[in-house]
């Protein structure tokens, strides 16, 4: 009987030393794997697409395009304007790597761009906004006065063949063709004068707002 207990004594600590053994190298097991799994985090980390914003309905959401990009696309010239016063960065991108300057809808938005470029020379690097020069009050009265005294030469042509100047008397056609021109090409000057006004007037307003 004694022999028995002790034999199942025996029995019960081998038993016991087979499960510590076990769970010993089980142990030894997951902290090789524990080691192992950072290398792995990193290299799934390294693979990874950037993160994308996600709606709450769990879908992918476009990145809204900063207010300069939105003005620029959407023609606002005031707005391009006063935004450009105010801080914000000609030489940002769409998600297709364009400018604002390269969506400019029309040429009013443009000239936004050269005469803040004129203005502010220093306050950005321009050679990483597409904007191609400035535009100086001076050279916009210069434009403008050549367009205007065009205007005026083309009225005064077709006034001329509108009248069909005979050549018995075409001294005085001439001379009234002449005066004609004159008061043409004046009436231009003073609407590329009162123009430059406007520009310098809008400038001063988009400062202060």
């Amino acid at each position: 009987m004694v022999l028995g207990t002790v034999r199942h004594v025996e029995l019960l600590s081998e038993a016991g030393l087979a499960v510590a053994a076990a769970a010993a190298a089980a142990a030894e097991d997951v902290e090789q794997q524990l080691k192992q799994q950072p290398r792995h985090i990193e290299a799934v980390e390294a693979d990874a697409v950037p993160a994308v914003a996600v709606s709450p309905s769990g879908q992918a959401r476009k990145q809204d395009d900063p207010p300069l990009l939105k003005a620029s696309k959407a023609g606002d010239a005031e707005r391009v304007s006063r935004l450009l016063a105010h801080g914000h960065d000609p030489t940002c991108r769409d998600s297709k790597g364009r400018t604002p300057y390269q969506l400019a809808a029309n040429k009013e938005v443009r000239d936004a761009f050269r005469r803040f470029m004129a203005e502010q020379p220093d306050a950005w690097d321009y050679s990483s906004s597409d904007i191609p020069s400035p535009l100086t009050p001076e050279m916009e009265t210069a434009q403008q006065s050549k367009k205007a005294e065009k205007r005026a030469r083309q009225k005064a042509k077709e006034k001329d063949r509108t009248d069909g100047k005979a050549a018995a008397g075409g001294s005085s056609t001439a001379a009234a063709a002449g005066d004609s021109f004159d008061d043409e090409l004046a009436a231009a000057m003073a609407e590329a004068a009162a123009i430059s006004n406007r520009w310098v007037n809008c400038r001063v307003s988009c400062a202060r707002s």
